[in-house]
Order: structure tokens, then sequence, then C-alpha cells
């Protein structure tokens, strides 16, 4: 007798070779073989040819429409050889049922290659996906996912797109330039047409350039001396992409400006130097001044 079912089950694909069913898609038909405990005489009954032992008996489920490319049924087969010879129930062979899904963002890598009149070197950004950078910036996005991927892209806020090109089976890469704020989402689709338009939306965000900040430290504010007295000076600076150089300018009696280059790292985001007057080899007087910025 044939009875049917109509559950509702993530897609599956069978060991056996069966198709791939989409998660949520209701099987439409799922037919179950059984032998009648009782048989009727067979003064009443017509037997049906049965296959002889070691046949296959092959059966078909009509599955639900799919993707173009999909398969359209699931087939299974089983040794009659293997079936009891005797009245009652029959159970079919086990199989295996494995549910599949598409490809996954596991994690995104970013690097960063700034404009040349920055001075900043390229550096990376792992197990990231928000960009922050300040205009004129190329980055270039590397996708890594759950399962092999044969295509992806990013699907930018103002709907364009930038294909990505496959490092490996499991990583992606795209590249963009920085100019202005927006945001991107990473659509992804396997080699059986499984696709994730992309759930996490990441942002793009253009940094803009301030100007560096910078104090003097010591003195903290005008004083008095004599002019055999050492002054050290002392000045920090500040900067959201690096300081490049830090240089102490001074003159005597309003003359002449002297620049002091002051010993600080390149590039570092906040920075301290230090220097000391001697007012002796300066051949001060008294009554005569000193004024000094950094």
């Amino acid at each position: 007798m044939l009875t049917e079912e109509r559950p509702s089950r993530p897609r599956r694909r069978g060991s056996g070779g069966g198709p791939l069913e989409a998660d949520g898609d209701p099987a439409e038909k799922i037919g179950r073989v059984g032998v009648p405990a009782e048989r009727p005489a067979l003064a009443d009954r017509q037997e049906p040819a049965r296959p002889r032992s070691g046949q296959a008996v092959l059966a078909e489920e009509r599955l639900p429409p799919r993707e173009a490319g999909a398969a359209d049924y699931a087939r299974g087969e089983c040794d009659l050889a293997a079936v009891p010879e005797r009245p009652g129930a029959v159970t079919s062979p086990a199989y295996d049922i494995t549910v599949a899904h598409a490809p996954r963002v596991t994690r995104i890598d970013v690097d960063y290659a700034y404009p040349p009149s920055f001075g900043l070197k390229p550096r990376t950004e792992e197990d990231g996906g928000d960009i922050y950078a300040p205009a004129g910036t190329d980055v270039r996005v590397r996708i890594h996912t759950d399962r092999d991927a044969a295509a992806g892209q990013l699907a930018l806020g103002d709907g364009k797109t930038i294909a990505l090109t496959p490092l490996d089976s499991r990583t992606l890469s795209g590249a963009l330039r920085i100019l202005e704020d927006g945001s991107y989402r990473v659509a992804l689709a396997d080699r059986e047409g499984l696709r994730s338009p992309g759930e996490t939306e990441y942002f793009i965000r253009m940094l803009e350039d301030q100007p560096p900040t910078v104090r003097i430290l010591r003195p903290a504010r005008d004083r008095t001396v004599t002019r055999l007295e050492e002054v050290d000076i002392e000045a920090q600076a500040e900067d959201d992409f690096g300081i490049d150089r830090l240089d102490l300018v001074y003159s005597v009696r309003g003359g002449a400006e002297r620049v002091v280059p002051l010993d600080v790292p390149r590039r570092a985001a906040s920075v301290t130097g230090r220097h000391t007057l001697y007012l002796e080899d300066l051949d001060v007087q008294p009554g005569d001044f000193v004024s000094y910025y950094v």
C-alpha cells in the first residue's frame, strides 16, 4: 500500500545520489512500501509479477520545483535479495541525510594601502569587516567561508557591485578605493547554485585628516632667568595619522629664528621632544628675552 506524508524539512542530500532540498521547502511526496499482514485468497487476487531475487526496484520521489539545473527526482535502489520472504512490514535500507546550506562568511581580513602623501605603511586588519580609512585609500578585503564557494560579490549600499576573485576554494578577494561613506554586504554562491545574499552589513567610513595638536609641557609659563641658566623645553604633538617631524623654533631679542629638529619617532601618533637652551651660549644680556615655539 502507498501512504503519503508532507513533512517540512531543510534541504538535504541523500547519500545514494539524491537531490538537494532547499532549507524550509516541504517534500511533495514520500512513498513507503508495505506488505499487508493478511493476504487475500488466491482466487480473489492477481499476483503481480515479482522481480527475481537480485533485481533492483527503482523508487521515485517527486520534489517541488526549484532553480534551473537542480535535480527533479530522488532515486533510490534496494536489492530484493535482502528483503525477507515473509509477510508483514518490509523495512527499506537506511540512508544518510546531510543538510546543505549556502556558503557563509567566517572571517574578513582588510588590507589598507594609504595614499603616498600620508607616508603610512600598508597594514592588515584581521578578522574585521568594517572599513575606516582616509580618502584615496586602496582597500582589499579577503573573505573566508565555511564551505567551498564558487563565486561572490560585494553588494555596496549604493546598489553597485564588485566581483570577488577566488583565491582558493574557501577564500575570495575584492578591492575598492575609499571615496565616501557607505556600506557593503558579501553575497556568495556555491557550484550547485545555493546562494547567500549576505545577512551582515559592514560599514565604510572615510576619515577626515585632522591637523596635529601641539603643546609645550615645560616651561609651563614665562620665566625670569639668569644669563648662566639652562632652560629645558619639552613639547608634545599628536596626530590621527602620525607625526612626521617636530621642530623647536626660537629667537633672541626678536632676531632671526633658529630651528632645532627634535628627536622623535616618525609616523607615531603621539610624540614628545626635548631640548635644552644654554643661555650662556646665546650671549644674552640682562633685559634680553628669548621667545620660542614648536
